[in-house]
């Protein structure tokens, strides 16, 4: 698998959404695995309203199982700060929000 040089988070929240609508899911749940580092090509526009018509965005925080170096200490702080951004960007498009760290929390969405 060759790694991408660009993320494109929103476009990828835009087609979760886009096939959710058209297979006509009475529940609709994105689960995300990313660290949210929204990083389109140069010129691509992401900064616009999304709309999650009512959908679950879970988001999988993974814990760590050691102390962390304070590299890693600051990108959390930054991850959580992204994360923040993007739990505000779906409540505002009408979809609902939940950071889930551990299998158990995941399960229970998946329900």
């Amino acid at each position: 698998i060759r790694v991408g040089s660009y993320t494109d988070v929103t476009g990828g929240l835009l087609h979760a959404m886009s096939w959710l609508n058209a297979t006509g899911a009475g529940k609709k749940m994105i689960l995300v695995f990313s660290d949210f580092p929204d990083e389109p090509r140069e010129g691509y526009m992401r900064e616009f309203p999304v709309n999650f018509n009512g959908a679950h965005v879970v988001v999988w925080d993974v814990p760590q199982a050691e102390p962390l170096p304070a590299a890693v200490l600051t990108e959390t702080k930054s991850f959580a700060e992204r994360a923040n951004a993007w739990q505000q960007r779906v409540e505002a498009g009408d979809g609902y929000w939940q950071l889930a760290n551990d299998e158990a929390a995941i399960m229970e969405w998946l329900q």
